[in-house]
């Protein structure tokens, strides 16, 4: 059954890869009780189903086509392809690598923020994290968060990748040219450098519970 008031009853986390947002965003639904979904993954799901079935970008049809006669479920901070737990699998570098290169198709970014929205209608109130979370899928969520960090910092954290592929990564991003990220001009920034994840989380529950509660 779908939620008409899910939005306003949401947070919305955005921010580059190393950001510490799967942490925080995990956290933060179990300080509040509320869903949680990252969108990443199911761009990795994408990616996934694209090298299974040898899809290049040009063959975004085919790969929208696959994604509606799959069942892509999302439980628990897992993500479920036709059944089958590929949570592990889609942290493959290789995989990253073709979710970033398919999350800049216009087409698939359309099928798959509707997903995520479809998603967060099922529920109560959601923790949503990704790149256009705030500006895109959220648009009227009832807190909005952007978490940044110096990149050093943010490379540390993503050791699957080297710091000149994660640079690549947040320059598709930001200019790719449909929902780039950005930082919509209600978003709570928060640098997650130098803080522990306690003391972040703290800081969100706490706007949290003066604009949600």
């Amino acid at each position: 059954m779908q939620n008409e008031n899910w939005e306003t009853h949401s947070i919305a986390i955005d921010g580059l890869a190393g950001t510490g947002k799967s942490t925080i965003a995990k956290k933060i639904s179990e300080m509040t009780g509320l869903s949680y979904l990252d969108t990443g993954a199911t761009y990795r799901a994408a990616g996934l189903l694209a090298l299974r079935q040898a899809l290049t970008t040009t063959h975004v049809d085919k790969l929208i086509d696959a994604l509606r006669k799959s069942t892509l479920e999302f439980n628990d901070g897992r993500i479920f392809l036709d059944q089958i737990d590929i949570s592990v699998e889609i942290r493959e570098p290789e995989i990253a690598e073709a979710a970033s290169l398919f999350a800049t198709i216009p087409e698939l970014r359309e099928y798959l923020v509707g997903w995520q929205r479809d998603f967060g209608s099922k529920t109560n109130g959601i923790v949503m994290e990704g790149r256009d979370i705030a500006s895109v899928v959220m648009p009227n969520a009832g807190l909005k968060i952007h978490l940044f960090a110096h990149d050093e910092v943010r490379s540390q954290r993503r050791n699957e990748v080297s710091a000149d592929e994660l640079l690549r990564r947040d320059q598709r991003d930001i200019t790719r040219s449909v929902n780039p990220l950005t930082i919509v001009d209600d978003a709570v920034q928060i640098d997650t450098s130098d803080r522990t994840i306690s003391e972040i989380t703290d800081e969100i529950y706490g706007l949290y519970l003066i604009r949600l509660s």
